[in-house]
């Protein structure tokens, strides 16, 4: 059966459905339907049941899979058929079609769906109706991309947050000691906040990389919004920017924030209780560089020492 006769017969099964109405003493129509729950479609699609009939129920067909009307449906390339049906099988699986269709409908709104080629959209609402993929889509290389980048930077990324946030609070801290200190000279009170500096810069970069994950990996993964064209660009994209990012931190800041707090913690002179404190924060500041530093290794599948992007 071809995939336009496919839908005649949905047409055809709607009005067998809505040929089992009886009306009640109200004078409701009372349906006994064997296809489709046909009160339920009506009511969604705003039919007025009096006057329902096979082009009315043609129409109904052809918006629940995404057409103006059935005159597009049957004019429409084979390609595009093919998508129609499975949006239809999708609808059907679900429990309740009219809402499965307008949430397929919202979907392709909301991300510019109907901007992008045939090919692509057969295979997004083969995912987001859940259904078996075409051999064609299996294994490709998109998913991969996916797997290799979004997935496995979830565990750095959930990290990053916490440790952004930690670093933010101790670097405040040890800004207000360092500029509320009579016990430190200038000199070493300047060379504190300026190299606070680099701190407050890995803090907006994670911070960056945080929300550019979070705004993706709902949208690309979660969700399984992926499409041919445009995927792979946010993929490479964002794999650039997290290199660079990684690279500069990991690199050239972190090891210059251990380096010069080693040695700023040295030249910090009395015991007091504000030095005291100071040594203390820049000990967690350390710390905790360290470790972002080997989290981040970790996380890439780096060794200590290489160089990332390389």
């Amino acid at each position: 059966m071809s995939t336009i006769d496919y839908l005649k017969l949905q047409a055809k099964n709607l009005m067998r459905d809505w040929e089992t109405h009886q009306e009640n003493d109200e004078g409701l129509y009372i349906y006994t339907p064997r296809f489709f729950d046909i009160d339920g479609l009506l009511l969604a699609f705003d039919e007025d049941e009096t006057k329902f009939c096979l082009q009315r129920a043609q129409h109904l067909i052809a918006q629940l899979v995404g057409f103006n009307k059935w005159n597009e449906l049957i004019k429409a390339s084979e390609k595009e058929l093919r998508l129609a049906k499975i949006v239809f099988d999708g609808c059907k699986a679900s429990d309740d079609m009219a809402t499965a269709s307008e949430e397929w409908k919202m979907y392709c709104f909301s991300n510019n769906i109907d901007g992008i080629d045939v090919n692509s959209r057969i295979y997004l609402a083969q995912r987001f109706f859940n259904l078996p993929l075409d051999d064609e889509f299996k294994n490709n290389p998109i998913q991969d991309q996916l797997d290799n980048w979004y997935k496995s930077l979830r565990p750095y990324i959930e990290q990053a947050s916490l440790i952004s946030e930690f670093l933010s609070r101790v670097c405040n801290r040890i800004e207000v000691l360092a500029e509320s200190s009579t016990l430190i000279t200038a000199k070493l009170q300047s060379s504190i906040l300026v190299n606070l500096l680099y701190v407050k810069k890995q803090i907006r970069d994670m911070d960056e990389i945080i929300q550019l994950y979070q705004s993706n990996i709902d949208r690309i993964t979660d969700e399984r919004q992926t499409g041919f064209d445009w995927v792979p660009d946010a993929i490479e994209d964002f794999k650039k920017k997290c290199i660079a990012i990684f690279s500069t931190s990991v690199i050239e800041d972190i090891p210059k924030v251990v380096s010069v707090f080693g040695d700023l913690k040295l030249q910090l002179g009395p015991d007091s209780e504000v030095v005291s404190l100071l040594h203390k924060n820049i000990d967690q500041l350390i710390e905790m560089e360290s470790e972002n530093a080997e989290e981040i290794r970790e996380v890439l599948g780096r060794k200590k020492d290489s160089t990332l992007g390389s």
